[in-house]
């Protein structure tokens, strides 16, 4: 039998001339010629030939195992905002319509953090924030200059793994698992029924196809989201709840963008819940059903169909867009009861929120966008864990105007000037119950203003 022997500097020289990142098909194809080239020159023999084409092919599926896709400084991306924001507040409350509180405050927001790719499908992300509250970052300037209020927090921590293709339908999936802001469409001033500062903790879904119907898009999206874990003391010893919000949506649009103007038309039909459990077994001190017109922490009494829409056009060279959301809250009756006061009657109308609005120019791009929308929300409508912080205070029973006009100067340097006004709908003399009736902001507001002035940059 014949051994093989090939000289290492030569066999080296060939490894160097194929890079060990090619893959087979580019090394059959494009290098083959070479090798032939040396067959005939006398300097392989055909055997030698095939052995070094077998090692490249053996080498170039080794590297691409454990070969990122792209170098590391490709791989890491660092981003974040630091926001610097003036706020007017003015209030007057259900149980006071006389009085009338107003505050004045300076603010701050910065969140930074870094996304890593760690191949062509797995990718990790990371952002820490300032702020603790669930539904904004902003922390308040003139604490005394103390350097405490200003700590950062992780507002996202997550893992992404991302397909094109799936199944032979969908031609991009995406699977979130970690802390990770909920990939729902909405519509309205930074989010109506679903605020974009709120950040889930659990799994979200989202499978899109191309073109299912014509030139329209499809896209299925999904999440499981824990609310809360508590420990309880029953009868033979401490027992875990766990409050979950589930939400589901499937999106048809034949947006599409020409010269930067989106243009067309998406719906988004949606349903949202909270899956908990009444215990009235539960001592006194630790009842599960919290009556707090805030409703940041009820997870209860919540089934809804929430059906957003928008239609883009072109006005000239920009962009513009009306938009609508109509929801009904199933359970909106019994959430509604948690919050008005013995006897109050509860209607219908209660069960439902809505708003409609129209926007000039595209935020987040250089120039001017303008934002205006009208917004409602029943008393028992929907749930202070997914309300804007700024429209109501976070409260369901509102109703109102909110504005935004915004100028980019820059990719990275944004000014806002936001403008939110609301009234109650269902105005009680007892006014709104609170949570051991200590907090007159517990009962729910009578007429809410807020005006913002932002400097914002990215980075």
């Amino acid at each position: 039998m014949n051994t093989l022997h090939l000289h290492p500097l030569l066999f080296g020289t060939l490894l160097t001339a194929f890079p060990c990142a090619a893959s087979p098909v580019e090394i059959n194809q494009a290098n083959h010629t070479f090798i032939d080239a040396l067959v005939s020159e006398g300097v392989l023999s055909p055997t030698q030939a095939d052995h070094v084409l077998a090692r490249l092919r053996e080498d170039s599926m080794r590297q691409a195992e454990v070969t990122p896709t792209a170098p590391a400084p490709q791989r890491l991306r660092f981003f974040g905002d630091l926001r610097f924001r003036f706020e007017d507040r003015n209030m007057s409350y259900q149980d006071n319509p006389s009085g009338r509180d107003e505050q004045s405050r300076y603010r701050l927001r910065l969140r930074g953090g870094a996304t890593y790719q760690l191949s062509d499908h797995w990718s990790i992300a990371l952002r820490l924030d300032t702020g603790k509250a669930a539904n904004t970052s902003n922390v308040d300037f003139g604490n005394n200059t103390r350097r405490d209020g200003f700590g950062l927090n992780v507002g996202v921590a997550t893992v992404l793994f991302e397909m094109p293709e799936l199944a032979g339908v969908f031609d991009r999936s995406r699977f979130w698992i970690g802390k990770h802001h909920l990939p729902f469409f909405t519509t309205g001033i930074a989010g109506f029924w679903n605020v974009g500062d709120v950040t889930g903790e659990g799994l979200s879904q989202e499978l899109r196809a191309t073109n299912v119907l014509g030139d329209w898009d499809l896209t299925l999206r999904g999440g499981e989201y824990l609310q809360r874990v508590r420990q309880f003391a029953g009868e033979g010893g401490k027992r875990t709840e766990i409050d979950y919000l589930l939400m589901a949506q499937a999106e048809f649009s034949n947006q599409s963008a020409n010269d930067g103007v989106v243009t067309g038309f998406k719906l988004a039909p949606t349903f949202v819940t909270f899956l908990a459990s009444d215990h009235p077994g539960l001592p006194s001190g630790d009842a599960f059903i919290e009556t707090d017109a805030a409703d940041g922490a009820n997870y209860n009494d919540l089934a809804s169909f929430i059906l957003p829409a928008e239609l883009a056009f072109r006005i000239g060279r920009h962009s513009a867009a009306v938009f609508a959301t109509f929801g009904h809250n199933f359970e909106g009756r019994s959430r509604a009861r948690r919050f008005l006061p013995p006897g109050a009657e509860i209607t219908s109308a209660m069960s439902n929120f809505y708003n409609a609005g129209i926007r000039l120019g595209a935020p987040g791009r250089r120039g001017a966008s303008i934002t205006a929308e009208y917004r409602y929300i029943g008393a028992g409508a929907h749930t202070g864990a997914l309300n804007h912080p700024d429209f109501n205070g976070g409260r369901n029973n509102a109703r109102g105007p909110a504005l935004s006009a915004s100028f980019a100067f820059t990719d990275y340097l944004v000014s806002t000037v936001s403008y939110f006004r609301s009234s109650a709908v269902t105005s009680e003399a007892g006014g709104f119950l609170s949570t051991g009736g200590t907090s007159s902001d517990g009962l729910g507001f009578r007429r809410y203003e807020t005006l913002q002035l932002d400097l914002q940059v990215k980075f």
